[in-house]
């Protein structure tokens, strides 16, 4: 019985904390088509630890059960130039934010604030 308390407890909490949480999704492109593998670093005061994915074969990503608060999202894939957004997020919010890589010199960056 105390087991199954414990477990209860464990949901409901779960389930509160990720009604509060938002996400962060996008796709990368280069040239319009979609980048696969494309590196995807979430940063943000508001997290203890940066987050880092990759984007999909169809050049897709997320990032869940984000707290609210102002993120800087870094996009980077070999050859390419990497791109750096900012974006708001809200309570339960889900944001998208995009990113189209071009081809690049080694070394060259781009920031754009969304």
């Amino acid at each position: 019985m105390k087991a199954a308390r414990m477990l209860a407890v464990i949901f409901v909490t779960t389930r509160l904390f990720a009604q509060g949480a938002s996400t962060i999704v996008g796709r990368v492109t280069s040239k319009g088509k979609p980048l696969a593998s494309a590196t995807v670093t979430i940063d943000s005061d508001v997290l203890q630890n940066t987050r880092a994915t990759r984007t999909t074969t169809r050049g897709t990503y997320w990032a869940a059960l984000l707290p609210p608060g102002t993120y800087k999202i870094t996009f980077a894939h070999g050859g390419t130039q990497t791109v750096t957004r900012k974006a708001e997020v809200r309570i339960g919010e889900t944001v998208r934010v995009d990113a189209d890589l071009q081809p690049s010199e080694e070394g060259e960056s781009v920031t754009m604030t969304t």
